[in-house]
C-alpha cells in the first residue's frame, strides 16, 4: 500500500478511501478525464514522484528534483555564457557555499540592474529547489535571500557557486516514509 488516501462524496456523503482511483472514477462521472489519465503520479510540481521500499519493507513515495535542478543549472549556464564571456561555473564545488565565505561581510561593488533582476529570480529557483526536496542548500539559499533587496558580486559568485555544486550533486531524491519511528 502507498497510505494515500482519497476523500470524495458518493451519494452526499464524503467518503475518505485508501484507492484514489475510486474517487477519480467517481468524478470522472461528472467530468470526463482523458482516457489512460487516471493512475499513480509520475510527475509533480516539477519533481519525478515514484514509490520506493524502504529497507523495513514499507513501500513509501519519494521524489527527485533532478530534472529540475538541471533545468535551473542550464539557465545560469546560458546566462553566464551570455552575459560574462569567457566565465565558467566552477568545476570543483565540494559545498554549496565558497570555502570561507561571509555573505554578510561582502563589500564588493553592487550589481547593476539587470545582475540584480537575475539574482534576485535564481533565488527563486534555488528556494523551489528546496521545496521539492533539496535541503542540503537550504542555510545557503536563505542567507543569499538575504540580500536580495541590496545584491552584490560577491553574492551573485556564491550564487554561482551554489549552481555549480548542483551541476555536480543534481540527483538527490526524498522519500517520505509514512511508519512510526520506534523509539
Amino acid at each position: 500500500k502507498h497510505y494515500a488516501y482519497a476523500l470524495c462524496y458518493v451519494d452526499d456523503v464524503l467518503v475518505m478511501h485508501h484507492d484514489a482511483t475510486f474517487c477519480l472514477r467517481e468524478i470522472d462521472k461528472y467530468f470526463k478525464m482523458k482516457p489512460g489519465s487516471i493512475g499513480d503520479p509520475d510527475f509533480y510540481l516539477g519533481a519525478k514522484i515514484r514509490p520506493a521500499r524502504l529497507p523495513n519493507g514499507v513501500i513509501a513515495w519519494g521524489m527527485s528534483s533532478s530534472k529540475c535542478v538541471q533545468a535551473a543549472v542550464r539557465n545560469v549556464k546560458d546566462y553566464v555564457e551570455k552575459t560574462r564571456p569567457g566565465m565558467k561555473l566552477a568545476k570543483r564545488a565540494k559545498g554549496p557555499f565558497p570555502l570561507g565565505y561571509i555573505s554578510e561581510l561582502d563589500t564588493s561593488p553592487e550589481l547593476n540592474d539587470e545582475d540584480a533582476t537575475f539574482y534576485q529570480s535564481q533565488i527563486g529557483v534555488l528556494r523551489w529547489c528546496v521545496e521539492l526536496g533539496r535541503v542540503d542548500i537550504v542555510t545557503e539559499v536563505s542567507t543569499l535571500a538575504s540580500h536580495v533587496a541590496l545584491p552584490r558580486e560577491g553574492h551573485l559568485d556564491a550564487l554561482f557557486h551554489v549552481f555549480a555544486y548542483l551541476d555536480k550533486k543534481h540527483n538527490a531524491r526524498l522519500v517520505y516514509d509514512p511508519s512510526y519511528p520506534d523509539i
